[in-house]
């Protein structure tokens, strides 16, 4: 079980929550942390709102990356398929979840930017 403090944070109206193809994290969360899924369900997920904006669009994260802010984040299968239950990450896992988080966020940014008049936050 998460500590109180952080389910806090996590159920707080007023903070709001990125993700990308978040219905796996979702699942993992719950099953790590006895966390029920429905502490995440005003999680906005860019996969979804990509979706919404343009029908056509892949929405795996280095594609809406490339689409919404021009540029091929690095993405290697060595960091991608390493340990992520490991009682320490890596340096580069670390780096690697840094990235996409500020990925998200920044396409994020950019998708309000283009819709400011959007459902989505």
């Amino acid at each position: 079980m998460l500590p109180d403090v952080l389910m806090d944070f996590f159920e707080d109206g007023s903070n709001h929550f990125l993700g990308n193809g978040w219905s796996s994290d979702s699942s993992a969360l719950e099953y790590s942390f006895d966390t029920p899924r429905e502490t995440w369900d005003d999680l906005i997920d860019i996969q979804i709102v990509a979706r919404a904006m343009d029908d056509d669009m892949r929405v795996g994260l280095r594609q809406t990356v490339q689409h919404y802010l021009g540029f091929n984040p690095p993405k290697g299968s060595q960091i991608t398929l390493g340990d992520w239950e490991a009682p320490w990450l890596s340096d580069a896992q670390i780096n690697y979840a840094v990235l996409d988080a500020l990925y998200v966020g920044e396409v994020f940014r950019k998708m309000r930017s283009i819709h400011p008049h959007n459902p989505w936050g």
